[in-house]
């Protein structure tokens, strides 16, 4: 094994890597549970500051694990024996796109709806 090839084995985080491709999911997963929290308290607050806050935070994680997943993605495309870590790190892009997305449009009805109104 030439240095060059253990040089670029040797950048590839598994730790990192695991975290750009679930933890978008991860943080969509979190907020979906911490809303369903939330919701009875903001009513009781009468204030929606803490759906907006936890949005953000799952919104800034699932950007990071994007962002990490990116880079993963342009490192192990310049070395061809990376081929897993950069099959993992475009399933990573995907799954952190459609935490984005749904997490977007899950925070979206906040904005219009009034969530402490009990159902008719």
């Amino acid at each position: 094994m030439s240095s060059d090839t253990q040089a670029a084995t040797s950048s590839v985080n598994y730790l990192t890597l695991t975290f750009a491709v679930f933890g978008g999911a991860a943080a969509w997963l979190l907020r979906l549970i911490l809303n369903s929290s939330l919701v009875e308290w903001s009513c009781a607050i009468d204030a929606t500051w803490p759906l907006w806050a936890t949005a953000a935070l799952a919104t800034l994680v699932a950007t990071a694990a994007l962002v990490i997943a990116l880079r993963y993605h342009r490192l192990a495309s310049d070395a061809p024996h990376n081929d897993a870590a950069r099959w993992l790190a475009f399933t990573g892009i995907l799954f952190n796109i459609t935490a984005i997305t749904g997490i977007v449009l899950e925070t979206a009805p906040v904005l219009v709806l009034d969530v402490c109104r009990a159902a008719a």
